[in-house]
C-alpha cells in the first residue's frame, strides 16, 4: 500500500495562542511520520515544536497584508501559492485551522475543533471572521473530524450537509508526565490553567472566592499568561487579590506537580470543544471540578465533580465538596483508558488511508 502524502498547513506551530491545536497536531504527527509522508508549511519560525523527520517548506503566501507597490512581496506570494500549488496531487490537504488548499483538486481534511463562533454569536462578534473562515473549509472538506462527540453533534446542527460525514477522533493525555514524588497535597490550594477569554468565565472563578459556600482557607494558583491590568483592576474591585497567586506558564513538569499536589483543578467554561486539562488533572491524580456542560460529561466521566458555571454558589459549593472528597485513583486512571495519543494516531491515519 503506497504512502499516503499529507500536506500540512501549519498555522497553529506559528502561534503562541491554540496550543491545544498544536498538541494534537504534535501528538499525532510525531506518532504517524513513519506511515505517512507529511509536509509541513510554515510562513515563519515556528514557536513551538516541529515533530522531528517532517519535511517544512516556506508558506510566505500567508504573510500579512501586502502593499501593491510591494513588488517583491508580490512576487514571493506569487511564487509560494505556485509551489504549494504544484505539489502532488494525489497528497492531501489537512490545515491545522481552516486555511484553504491553492490546488482545490486536491482532496482535504478538516479538524473540527469546537463550535464557538456559531454558539458565541452574541457575546463576541469577533468571532465572525472565524466562522468566515470555517464554513467553505468544512463544507468542502473531503472528511471531517471532531475532537469529541458534542462538538460532532453540534457541528451537524449548524452545518446540516455534514450529518452523517463526520468522525470522531478524541485526544490524548499521554503527553503530560505523571508525576513521581512524594509532594504532598496542599488542601488550601486550587489550580486554574489556561487562557482566560470570555467563554473560559475565570470572573465565576473571582465571585465564587467571595462566596459564603468558599473554604474560608482555600485559594487558587493561575497557570497560564500575565493578568492584564484589565483584570487586576476587577480582582481589586472583587476584593481577592490576596486569594490568586499567578505562577505564569509552567514546564510540564512543573505543571504535572501542580495538578499533583492541588486539592482540585478548576474549569468553569462555558464552551468547550473538548477539555484536555481534564485528562491531564486526571492523569496526575487531581480531581476536576468542572462546567455541567456535555462535553465535559463526555469527557471527564464519572471522576469529576460538576457545577452550574452560571452561578458562583455552585462553583463554591463543588470546591468544598472536593476538600471533602479524596480522588479515587481507580476512578481517575479507568476514565483516562478511554483516550490516547496513539489510538488518535491510529485512527488518523486509517482517515487518510480511506482517502486513498
Amino acid at each position: 500500500m503506497r504512502t499516503p502524502r499529507v500536506i500540512i498547513d501549519g498555522t497553529v506551530f506559528e502561534s503562541d495562542r491554540q496550543l491545544g491545536i498544536w498538541r494534537l497536531f504534535y501528538e499525532t504527527m510525531s506518532r504517524t511520520s513513519n506511515q505517512i509522508d507529511y509536509t509541513l508549511l510554515l510562513s515563519q519560525p515556528p514557536l513551538q515544536r516541529v515533530p522531528a523527520g517532517i519535511r517544512v517548506i516556506d508558506a510566505s503566501h500567508r504573510t500579512g497584508p501586502l502593499s501593491r507597490f510591494d513588488l517583491v512581496g508580490q512576487w514571493k506570494r506569487a511564487n509560494s501559492l505556485r509551489r504549494i500549488a504544484s505539489l502532488p496531487s494525489d497528497s492531501i490537504w489537512h490545515s491545522t485551522y481552516f486555511t484553504g488548499d491553492p490546488n482545490p483538486k486536491r482532496q482535504s481534511v478538516v479538524t473540527v475543533y469546537d463550535m464557538l463562533a456559531e454558539r458565541y454569536l452574541y457575546y463576541d462578534q469577533g468571532l465572525a471572521s472565524q466562522k468566515a473562515l470555517k464554513r467553505p473549509a468544512i463544507t468542502s472538506a473531503s472528511k471531517l473530524l471532531a475532537i469529541s462527540n458534542a462538538t460532532a453533534q453540534d457541528l451537524e446542527k449548524f452545518y446540516p450537509v455534514t450529518r452523517g460525514r463526520v468522525s470522531v477522533i478524541p485526544l490524548g493525555s499521554e503527553h503530560l508526565e505523571k508525576f513521581v514524588g512524594e509532594s504532598p497535597r496542599d488542601c488550601r490550594r486550587c489550580l486554574f490553567v489556561g487562557a482566560r477569554l470570555s467563554y473560559k468565565n475565570f470572573g465565576l472563578v473571582l465571585d465564587a472566592l467571595k462566596s459564603q459556600m468558599w473554604p474560608n482557607d482555600v485559594d487558587v494558583d493561575i497557570v497560564g499568561p500575565d493578568l492584564t491590568q484589565d483584570e487586576k483592576d476587577y480582582v481589586r474591585y472583587v476584593g481577592v487579590e490576596s486569594r490568586l497567586h499567578h505562577l505564569g506558564r509552567l514546564s510540564d513538569t512543573e505543571l504535572s506537580r501542580r495538578y499533583h499536589n492541588s486539592l482540585c483543578f478548576i474549569f468553569p467554561s462555558l464552551i468547550e470543544g473538548f477539555g484536555l486539562p481534564i485528562l491531564e488533572s486526571q492523569r496526575n491524580g487531581c480531581l476536576p471540578v468542572v462546567s455541567d456542560i456535555p462535553v465535559f460529561r463526555e469527557v471527564a466521566g464519572e471522576a469529576a465533580i460538576f457545577f452550574d458555571p452560571r452561578s458562583p454558589d455552585s462553583l463554591a459549593s463543588a470546591v468544598t465538596e472536593a476538600s471533602l472528597r479524596k480522588p479515587v485513583p481507580a476512578d481517575l486512571a479507568g476514565n483516562l483508558e478511554r483516550y490516547s495519543w496513539d489510538q488518535a494516531a491510529d485512527a488518523l491515519v486509517a482517515c487518510y488511508h480511506s482517502l486513498r
